[in-house]
């Protein structure tokens, strides 16, 4: 599907002028609750290699963000491009990735969860399902302490889960081997973390 569309609208690596532009046409016809509106930044894995584009006679592959450059660059001309459309952009939501890190690390503290692009307030908010996966990886790894010594252990959902396959009880009914004993792959899904 996606090269179909490619291949009737031009898209290309980059911020789409004729995107945004549609996109200010649909504003336009907004009243000003509908125009507030949260962006969701993230990455994605492609495959590698290169490919030969015939319309346009041009190799692509890899990664080519235009003339963009870096994340924080990319997040700021995202941003400009969204607010001169006319929506009201109230928050920026990312995952917790070193890359989505940098760009917003010395815009944002937990007292000023909140950066200034020109007078608008633009709340930082990380990916509530990233957050849980990555405590999830920190309890496979490590005990947690919290409030007087209290320990929070992995070893703990081991035990219900092992209570679970004793027929007598029902605890934990919805748990599988993967939410206990995920392996390489299984960590890196949000929805086995969120469902312990």
């Amino acid at each position: 599907m996606g090269c179909i569309v490619t291949n009737i609208v031009n898209i290309w690596p980059g911020i789409s002028n004729t995107m945004f532009h549609q996109l200010q046409a649909k504003v336009s016809c907004m009243d000003s609750n509908e125009r507030n509106c949260i962006l969701l930044f993230d990455e994605m894995r492609i495959k590698k290699g290169f490919d030969f584009h015939e319309k346009r006679q041009k190799i692509e592959g890899f990664q080519d963000l235009g003339s963009l450059g870096c994340n924080a660059t990319v997040m700021t001309s995202v941003i400009e491009a969204v607010l001169n459309t006319g929506l009201k952009l109230r928050a920026f939501v990312c995952d917790q990735g070193t890359n989505n890190q940098s760009a917003v690390k010395n815009k944002i503290s937990i007292n000023h969860p909140y950066f200034m692009h020109g007078q608008e307030k633009i709340y930082v908010i990380f990916d509530i399902s990233h957050i849980y996966k990555s405590i999830r990886n920190q309890l496979l790894k490590y005990d947690i302490l919290y409030d007087d010594n209290k320990i929070a252990s992995w070893n703990d959902v081991r035990s219900l889960w092992q209570l679970k396959n004793d027929k007598a009880t029902r605890a934990a009914c919805k748990l599988s081997d993967k939410h206990v004993n995920p392996n390489h792959f299984d960590r890196m899904k949000c929805r086995l973390a969120t469902s312990i």
